[in-house]
């Protein structure tokens, strides 16, 4: 029997059968039990639209009502949140990637703290998951949404909708949808304009869901034009928003500071290209560099090496990573 308020749960899914099963396993072990799970099988060629219908009776002869939708052909992650969105009767709204999972008591625990704090926003901790190991990542503290739009802007919190359970309300009162066909950075633009709609945040300072990473790539992307093509109209389209509030003068340091952020990876490589892309990307930003007081020296240090061209420090820097920390932590 169903008690407590509706979550629904979004998960797209696209050629994801290797990993889901240990995304569905996780599903079904939630101790949280009035779900509503919104595939959306994004045009899979592989077997992940047959293990989700399995999976989907099974589950709902537990009680859980499953929903799936089936796209004729791939349009991308934006789209197909989209897709869950328009059908979501939740009171409130969570996100699971498919190659990820989430501990047993996650949305439980989340769904806990929001209906005794009254909270808009609630924000988990996370792993760094490997085949051997894992790390635990922190979320800065917040107390209100304008803390986490703060934090988000600042690099001290992960903008990863898997990382937050939102109200409903508030993406529905606002028309809140991703820009079909932006697939980088959609979170990025729900997140932002969600903190600064939330009220009450509650941070649960305990790491629930496993980010998982099969090899270091993924933590240094490879930065091709469409990428950054996508994750800087997000970013412009977030800025617009911003920028057309009553108050939007108090967000421009902020809005600096989300753009530092946002071309930080490219100074965690070896590639001189990549310095200077991040030079000419968003080079209004690079004034504000020492405004960020949430970042440790070490970040505004190789910022400012790339600011004064000092590129044979950012190489070293990246040895240093590369060797030290992603060859022996992340394996």
């Amino acid at each position: 029997m169903k008690e407590g308020p509706l979550v629904s749960v979004i998960i797209p899914v696209y050629n994801a059968e290797k990993a889901l099963p240990v995304c569905l396993s996780s599903i079904e072990r939630q101790t949280y039990r009035s779900l509503e799970i919104l595939f959306v099988n994004d045009a899979s060629t592989d077997a992940s639209e047959r293990l989700i219908c399995d999976f989907q009776s099974r589950l709902e002869d537990t009680g859980i009502t499953v929903k799936i939708i089936c796209q004729d052909a791939n349009q991308g992650v934006a789209s197909a949140r989209n897709k869950a969105l328009d059908i979501a009767e939740g009171k409130y709204v969570y996100s699971i990637d498919s190659d990820d999972y989430l501990d047993a008591e996650g949305i439980e625990e989340m769904v806990k703290a929001a209906e005794r704090e009254n909270a808009d926003l609630v924000g988990i901790d996370w792993y760094l998951t490997y085949a051997q190991n894992e790390r635990h990542v922190r979320q800065a503290q917040a107390t209100s949404g304008r803390d986490v739009f703060a934090n988000l802007t600042s690099g001290v919190s992960r903008w990863n909708l898997w990382l937050w359970l939102i109200k409903r309300e508030i993406i529905e009162k606002n028309a809140f949808r991703f820009i079909p066909g932006v697939n980088m950075g959609e979170d990025l633009l729900m997140m932002l304009r969600v903190s600064l709609n939330a009220e009450k945040t509650v941070m649960i300072s305990k790491p629930m869901y496993h980010y998982v990473q099969t090899n270091t790539t993924a933590l240094t992307k490879e930065w091709s034009d469409k990428y950054v093509w996508q994750v800087e109209k997000n970013v412009l389209a977030a800025e617009d928003y911003i920028m057309s509030l009553p108050n939007a003068h108090l967000y421009v340091e902020d809005l600096m500071r989300l753009k530092l952020n946002i071309k930080l990876p490219l100074l965690i490589s070896s590639h001189r290209e990549d310095y200077e892309r991040w030079l000419n990307w968003f080079p209004e930003a690079n004034k504000y560099i020492a405004s960020n007081k949430k970042i440790p020296f070490r970040t505004k240090f190789i910022q400012l090496a790339a600011v004064k061209r000092q590129f044979w420090i950012l190489k070293a820097y990246h040895k240093i990573v590369t060797k030290f920390i992603y060859g022996v932590l992340y394996r």
